[in-house]
């Protein structure tokens, strides 16, 4: 395994909560490892790639502005 990050670490980057990365390791969405003495949590970076996704713009459609009438 490469890289250990904490959960701050996480949480950081990605501009989410710590609770949001400690949901995803609940989910089972990343894989994170105990250090010895029980409360320290590590995530191997390598499982971020199961929880941050690509984003595609296949189908993206240009918005229109709404066309209001003047106010008088």
């Amino acid at each position: 395994m490469d890289s250990w990050l904490t959960i701050a670490q996480i949480a950081e980057t990605y501009a989410v909560s710590t609770k949001t990365v400690r949901r995803w390791i609940t989910q089972y969405e990343l894989e994170a490892w105990r250090l010895p003495g029980g409360r320290l949590l590590r995530i191997d970076s390598a499982s971020l790639d199961r929880v941050i996704e690509p984003v595609t713009y296949r189908g993206y459609t240009k918005r229109t502005k709404n066309k209001r009438s003047p106010k008088k």
